[in-house]
């Protein structure tokens, strides 16, 4: 009767093997809805940085055409004031050397900007290609030490790794932009995301440090929204 008793209580308190192919697909549910969310943010993201390049190209046109303005204006009045110091002048026949043509091997110039614009339009919700774009922001790191712009190619950098699920090299990258551009408006970006591949390695600790940071540092913004609501489902987990 005593081994019927125990029998019956190990089924009761032992979680059956239904429970856990049941809790596994949740997990891996769970999974899914966390990539579906990121890139919705990427695409959000996407459309808010497209915006603010917008503006910045506006106002960069109306600077180089008042620019084009004032130069066009000089140089009328020097072509006036050549030209006027010549007709004061005798005629004089001067012999001009050969030109001979240059046989050095031309270099395509740089475009920082354009450069920055072709990697970045790689994300967008129409290409989606990152692969591409993973190797068109490591381009742009590499020709383009110094540039305003490295932060952003290194958020970006890591994003596109994350989407593809290289949480390694996502995680570099996010890093990179915490520990070099501190000042960074992407900062707070890039720790939600090391928050979450810390979570996809298992490492909850981390995350939850992480979390309380972001939490602590952006309490007002959006990012600490998300790190607040991710932090209490990990407290459940």
């Amino acid at each position: 009767m005593k081994t019927i008793t125990f029998i019956l209580l190990g089924l009761i308190t032992l979680p059956s093997f239904a429970d856990i192919i049941v809790d596994e697909r949740r997990f891996l549910r769970l999974e899914r809805q966390v990539r579906n969310i990121s890139e919705l943010m990427l695409e959000v993201e996407n459309l808010q940085e497209e915006n603010r390049q917008l503006q910045g190209d506006i106002a960069e046109q109306r600077h180089l055409f008042e620019r084009f303005k004032a130069r066009q204006k000089e140089l009328a009045q020097d072509f006036d004031d050549r030209l006027e110091a010549l007709t004061n002048q005798p005629m004089v026949a001067v012999k001009t050397p050969p030109v001979t043509p240059s046989r050095l091997p031309i270099e395509k110039p740089k475009n920082e900007k354009g450069d920055y614009k072709s990697a970045y339009q790689l994300l967008s919700p129409k290409k989606r290609q990152y692969q591409k774009a993973i190797q068109a922001f490591e381009q742009f790191i590499s020709d383009y030490p110094n540039s305003k712009l490295l932060a952003n190619a290194y958020y970006w950098l890591g994003e596109a790794n994350y989407v593809k699920q290289r949480n390694d090299d996502a995680f570099n990258a996010f890093n990179k932009v915490v520990k070099s551009f501190p000042k960074s408006p992407k900062v707070s970006g890039a720790l939600l995301k090391i928050a979450y591949i810390e979570i996809a390695q298992g490492n909850k600790k981390a995350a939850k440090t992480t979390l309380i940071y972001i939490l602590k540092k952006y309490p007002s913004s959006t990012v600490a929204r998300m790190a607040k609501s991710r932090l209490e489902r990990l407290n459940y987990e």
